[in-house]
């Protein structure tokens, strides 16, 4: 099944979207940082992005043109390491709020698997959500919260406090390089927890996905989605906590990209010109909610349009390259507010 290109309004656009809580894995995945925007990384050993004169985000590269660090607005760092096919095999990453998570990728002939180490984070929720099914077990109803008496359920979604919100800030915002984040006793404290798989898909001869299963700590399965192939057509069924089952229907032309998908009332349609997407509606009960268009030239995206018909919402993506087709501005405006993001870079 061929990948389709559909860039989305984003804050800055260069962010490295790999979702272990909803990316969908390919047996062929290569990065791309810049999502089809950026045409030629190599010899770029750093990206800084800037809003108003101050660092955003901090972009690090391999000499083979590959992102292996990202540091964003001293919230975030992220880690990526590859094989030889440029699949990511480790990804890191490390916030003030959740310290750090670990995933690694593991590639076979027919199959993808992720696994994870245990997080501080699911650490407490486990020890809070048996103690939450304790007392629910033992006809318990209120408990004690700060000064209150307050249902065992609302204790259960009580928010931490100001200082355990934002204990990992002074790790991760003194992290500089690959070498500190490693010797980060946060990092070095998840590294001794077990490992657990978390994701894993199997596909067919073709390499086309036949199912995808996410995985908790505990190795519940917690989404499961299963694809079918006829003619032009797939179908995707799934199961998914907190949302329950649903099916998938989408529709692709002879080149393999998807012209319509469909999901219950929900339907998407997609335009394309030479194989990219410049086009994509999204009906609800055959009333229209948004239109997102995607303008390019000499195969460099110009402009990205969200038309929020619903809300009535308007966004506008503007971008700009040097002679190396390398991003070095990129302009968000709205009905609300106008952002203008700066790209330097510095060389090998």
């Amino acid at each position: 099944m061929k990948n389709y290109k559909t860039p989305h309004f984003r804050k800055t656009a260069l962010f490295v979207s790999f979702l272990f809580s909803g990316i969908i894995f390919s047996q062929n995945i290569s990065v791309d940082p810049y999502n089809s925007i950026n045409k030629n990384n190599k010899g770029v050993k750093k990206m800084i992005v800037k809003l108003n004169d101050t660092i955003k985000e901090e972009h690090f590269f391999d000499k083979t043109g590959m992102p292996y660090l990202l540091k964003e607005n001293s919230f975030s760092v992220k880690y990526y390491k590859y094989d030889k096919k440029n699949r990511i095999i480790i990804r890191i990453q490390g916030d003030i709020i959740r310290g750090f998570s670990c995933q690694e990728i593991k590639y076979f002939k027919n199959k993808t698997e992720v696994f994870s180490y245990l997080t501080e984070d699911e650490k407490n929720l486990q020890i809070e959500n048996d103690q939450y099914l304790k007392n629910k077990a033992n006809g318990i109803q209120y408990t004690i919260v700060g000064n209150d008496t307050i249902s065992i359920d609302d204790a259960y979604a009580v928010v931490t406090s100001d200082e355990e919100y934002y204990k990992y800030a002074k790790e991760i915002t003194s992290i500089q390089d690959t070498t500190s984040m490693f010797n980060s006793f946060a990092f070095k404290n998840l590294m001794k927890e077990p490992k657990y798989m978390s994701f894993k898909a199997d596909y067919d001869s073709k390499l086309r996905p036949l199912n995808e299963k996410y995985f908790d700590s505990r190795n519940k399965i917690t989404s499961d989605r299963k694809f079918s192939y006829s003619g032009n057509t797939i179908n995707i069924t799934y199961k998914v906590d907190m949302i329950g089952t649903g099916e998938i229907v989408q529709t692709l032309d002879s080149s393999g990209n998807i012209l319509t998908e469909v999901e219950k009332q929900k339907v998407i349609n997609y335009k394309y010109d030479k194989g990219i997407c410049i086009e994509k509606k999204e009906f609800q009960n055959n009333v229209l909610l948004n239109v997102a268009s995607h303008l390019y030239k000499d195969d460099l995206l110009q402009q990205d349009i969200y038309d929020d018909i619903q809300n009535g919402g308007k966004f506008i993506t503007d971008y700009v390259y040097d002679s190396s087709k390398r991003i070095i501005q990129i302009t968000n405006s709205s009905n609300y507010s106008k952002h203008v993001y700066q790209y330097t870079y510095e060389y090998y």
